[in-house]
């Protein structure tokens, strides 16, 4: 009789667990529309749950979101620590809903993306440092013009750059893919591990590790220091 009260209160337990787990799925209607925002002043920026954020330099600040006009009541815009932070409300999930925020500003710190979101950076930046951090799958595409600029890629995520940088960091693992022969670096230190893959251009000098599977391929540099570990692998492309 025990085990069989155990066993029952088991079950309940898990079945409670699960019904917290369930989201409400949005399935978009009505106008593709825009809403504005008034915002303090930040430094940063992080963007999720497969939004489209679209960056460009101004000395006038703005931040403006497209989509469908049943799910702008679910995108959360707010600025918490410096930080402009760009999600959906936890328990919802949409339906191929394409949501796309346009933010205007003249100088950013660092920009973080995650879950399935896209950075857009092909209308140009120009600054002295910029940090991107990207996950969980998520995307970036630019043209940049950055004297210190550092990147993180994880989980799946995916990348393609173009452009000019006097110091460019790399940090990739668990898959990602960054294609940046178009990007020509001065000098460039890149860390793959975990079957990445990235694609890197230095004129001057390359540190180049790799290890659990990944791969570097490298154009453009006459000085390089490699090291590799676990079936990584450094090559110059032909």
């Amino acid at each position: 009789m025990k085990k069989l009260l155990f066993s029952f209160m088991a079950i309940a337990v898990a079945t409670l667990a699960l019904s917290s787990c369930v989201f409400n799925a949005i399935t978009p209607e009505g106008e593709y529309t825009s809403k504005s925002y008034e915002l303090p002043t930040f430094e940063n920026i992080y963007v999720s749950s497969g939004m489209e954020l679209i960056l460009t330099q101004d000395s006038t600040v703005s931040v403006k979101v497209e989509t469908y006009e049943n799910i702008h009541e679910y995108i959360n815009v707010e600025v918490v620590d410096n930080t402009l932070r760009l999600s959906k409300d936890l328990e919802v999930s949409f339906r191929n809903a394409e949501i796309k925020v346009y933010v205007n500003i003249a100088s950013l710190d660092e920009i973080e993306a995650s879950s399935g979101s896209h950075l857009n950076l092909t209308a140009g930046w120009v600054a002295e440092e910029l940090d991107i951090d990207m996950s969980s799958g998520s995307s970036a595409q630019g043209n940049i013009e950055i004297k210190e600029f550092s990147l993180k890629m994880s989980s799946g995520s995916d990348a393609t750059f173009s452009g000019k940088a006097e110091k460019f960091t790399l940090g990739s693992s668990s898959g990602s893919t960054l294609n940046a022969f178009d990007l020509e670096a001065i000098n460039c230190s890149a860390d793959l591990s975990s079957g990445s893959y990235a694609e890197v251009f230095a004129t001057g000098f390359l540190y180049a590790e790799s290890s659990s599977g990944a791969s570097i391929k490298y154009k453009g540099t006459s000085q390089i220091e490699v090291k590799t570990g676990s079936g990584g692998s450094v090559n110059r492309a032909e």
